[in-house]
């Protein structure tokens, strides 16, 4: 149900986490005197041509969004909406830990007699906003829980 606050929250997470896979834009670029390594969801590019592909990022981010959107259809089981949630948080963190894997191979393959100058994009900062909002919906989830409960003591 979209008027409840947690799919709302389960709503903004989807978008946050849906922005590096919409935008195109790279998530970290490594400039070498050579050119630029530029990371994507799909893939890393050096000066255009792709040189790693990494199926690891996208699968999480995407992994991530399904899990959510699953999550906000299961409203009326409240126990297996969170556990969906805690899955997608933890997808959402193994996404982060690639990124940061990949910067680590691209450093590897950037091998230059100056050291390489990294930029990151704001979108490394979406996952864990996102990260924030789904934690606010597993707590309203649990309001909602405990209300219902109560509910079902009075009766």
């Amino acid at each position: 149900m979209i008027q409840r606050i947690q799919s709302v929250y389960l709503i903004i997470a989807i978008l946050l986490l849906a922005m590096p896979m919409m935008l195109r834009m790279a998530l970290f670029t490594v400039q070498v005197p050579e050119g630029a390594y530029k990371l994507y969801p799909a893939n890393v590019l050096f000066n255009g041509q792709e040189v790693l592909s990494t199926i690891v990022v996208l699968a999480s981010i995407t992994m991530s969004v399904m899990l959510l959107v699953y999550a906000i259809m299961q409203f009326k089981n409240r126990g297996f909406q969170m556990n969906l949630i805690k899955v997608s948080i933890l997808s959402q963190l193994s996404f982060l830990v690639a990124v940061f894997f990949y910067l680590d191979k691209v450093k590897s393959l950037a091998e230059s007699a100056t050291e390489p100058a990294i930029s990151y994009s704001p979108l490394l900062s979406a996952p864990v906003v996102a990260v924030f909002f789904c934690m606010l919906a597993i707590r309203s989830i649990k309001k909602d829980e405990a209300l219902v409960r109560s509910a079902d003591r009075l009766r």
